[in-house]
């Protein structure tokens, strides 16, 4: 974790102690106020990518992270988020390099369909809600 900045280490005599560095606050920052600070206005942030079979890392990567940051996938190479999570999805693909390969947009909800149907479809809640009693 200290090799890819989570922590930050240091070694005194034949003991080593670790902080959090900056980068890992940011994300338990950032974790922090998605579980316990949670606010909906009803619209959708949705995310679409094309990414070319040649970098398929790149696209495994941006799914692990996407679901990091809370998406869900509504289809191939669709996810979506209850959270308007535009300035964290620039950065990954910044970070990525995949920037020409995304598209995404704000969205409201249209048709007789209630939200809970589309988190059902996006969402496995009754697998995440078992980890979590596993976890207790």
């Amino acid at each position: 974790m200290a090799r890819k900045g989570w922590l930050d280490g240091q070694r005194v005599g034949r003991n080593s102690f670790y902080d959090l560095a900056p980068k890992g606050r940011r994300l338990l920052e950032e974790g922090e106020e998605r579980i316990f600070h949670p606010s909906w206005d009803g619209s959708w942030f949705l995310l679409s990518y094309s990414i070319p079979e040649d970098v398929r890392h790149l696209r495994d990567r941006l799914r692990d992270r996407l679901a990091w940051l809370g998406f869900g996938s509504l289809s191939n190479g669709l996810w979506i988020s209850p959270h308007d999570v535009e300035q964290e999805v620039r950065a990954l693909a910044e970070q990525l390099g995949i920037e020409q390969h995304l598209k995404y947009f704000r969205a409201q909800r249209a048709g007789s369909h209630e939200p809970q149907a589309l988190v059902d479809r996006c969402w496995d809640l009754p697998g995440v809600n078992a980890h979590y009693v596993e976890f207790t």
